[in-house]
């Protein structure tokens, strides 16, 4: 991405763990902040919100510290073999500035070849950056078109390409900040908020006053 500033030493581990096996596809770096907090450690589909949630996204830096196998990663970070991309078709063009990462990747778990994060290369990532120079109208309509054209192909088969990571933590909201920011712009809050507020909703349905 040109959203992204590789950190020194950042392609001799990935090119390390995309050798090592070649039931291995693609590998994903961990992408941290200025800070070199992580940011992102990979994705696992998470069947209660029927969304993908991120694995370790607001834990500290060295908790996400393991190689794992993932089922997706976003693209602004990853190594993958020249001929696994150009037997999979690349990247689909239909596809504008999102979701076209997950659709490669499924593309190359079709292949049965697994993804794999990989701890030991750290890429800065400044989000949003690309998408923040269109409007806001413009960002909702390239969003939901890009769910639409994912789900039609991949909604039915997400089960298929689910790994286990029952240890893995998966995404830890920050609750306070996405509903100050829901209200305040009049969105939305994500799937895996929502998912978090109709738990503390169902538990207080149950406490007596």
């Amino acid at each position: 991405n040109n959203d992204t500033l590789p950190r020194p030493g950042w392609l001799g581990p990935l090119r390390a763990a995309l050798q090592a096996s070649t039931e291995v596809g693609m590998v994903g770096a961990r992408l941290v902040d200025a800070r070199d907090q992580t940011i992102y450690a990979g994705s696992y589909f998470n069947p209660p919100i029927s969304a993908y949630a991120d694995a370790f996204r607001n834990y500290p830096s060295q908790a996400a510290s393991k190689a794992r196998d993932c089922d997706a990663y976003i693209g602004c970070g990853i190594l993958i073999r020249r001929s696994v991309y150009e037997a999979v078709g690349g990247f689909d063009e239909q596809y504008f500035q999102g979701y076209e990462d997950f659709d490669l990747c499924l593309k190359v778990r079709e292949l049965g070849l697994r993804i794999q994060y990989c701890p030991d290369s750290s890429i800065e990532h400044l989000e949003n950056v690309s998408m923040r120079k269109l409007s806001t109208r413009r960002r909702r309509e390239t969003k939901e078109n890009n769910r639409l054209i994912f789900e039609r192909r991949w909604k039915s088969r997400l089960f298929e390409f689910r790994e286990d990571h029952a240890a893995v933590p998966l995404e830890k909201p920050n609750i306070q900040w996405h509903l100050v920011m829901a209200w305040k712009k009049n969105l939305p809050v994500s799937p895996a908020v929502q998912a978090w507020l109709n738990i503390v909703r169902e538990h207080f349905q149950h406490v007596k006053p």
